[in-house]
């Protein structure tokens, strides 16, 4: 797992890298980044506690989605090996992003996973990383895209990190796992 944090590590610094060249240019960027650099630094902190303390639980890799979204869902460029954990949240960051998630028995739905203890560490941890944000973030940067799409994101932070607490409540009625005590 210290893979996936090692890259999120590099992604950062170099997202921090970048916003220290383009100053004053994008102001719901500039105004929001810390904030989604902390959930990364407290998911890579997290992942690598469960990595530490689950020596014995680690399981094997599988062929998962880089992310999980309509138009690249079958594309076969859309997939890395990982633990099945990231497809699980980066369903479940997709289905918030996408304002399904009320349609979804979040209790149940992790209930049915029927994960390992590290397994469901491993879900919540990556529930801490915000891929939609640096998603577009990168889209704003290098496509060219609206900055105003991030308000999108931006607006929706305490709906998110409810959906986070959610989402440890269920984990937490199958197994005791460490919470992340800022959410």
């Amino acid at each position: 797992m210290s893979n996936c944090c090692m890259l999120w590590s590099k992604k950062i610094d170099y997202f921090e890298y970048q916003m220290s060249h383009i100053e004053n240019k994008y102001k719901f960027i500039e105004e929001s980044i810390d904030y989604y650099i902390g959930m990364t630094e407290s998911a890579i902190s997290y992942i690598k506690e469960a990595d530490d303390s689950d020596t014995d639980e680690k399981e094997s890799l599988c062929i998962c989605h880089k992310r999980i979204n309509k138009t690249d869902f079958y594309n076969p460029f859309n997939i890395v090996f990982d633990h099945k954990s990231r497809d699980i949240s980066e369903y479940l960051k997709y289905i918030f992003i996408e304002n399904n998630y009320q349609m979804v028995d979040i209790e149940t739905f992790i209930k049915e996973l029927n994960l390992t203890n590290y397994g469901y560490k491993i879900l919540y941890g990556r529930m801490f990383y915000p891929s939609f944000y640096f998603d577009m973030y990168e889209k704003i940067i290098n496509e060219n895209t609206n900055e105003n799409e991030m308000l999108k994101i931006v607006e929706r932070v305490d709906e998110y990190e409810q959906y986070i607490d959610r989402i440890y409540q269920a984990i937490t009625r199958i197994i005791k796992i460490p919470k992340i005590n800022w959410i």
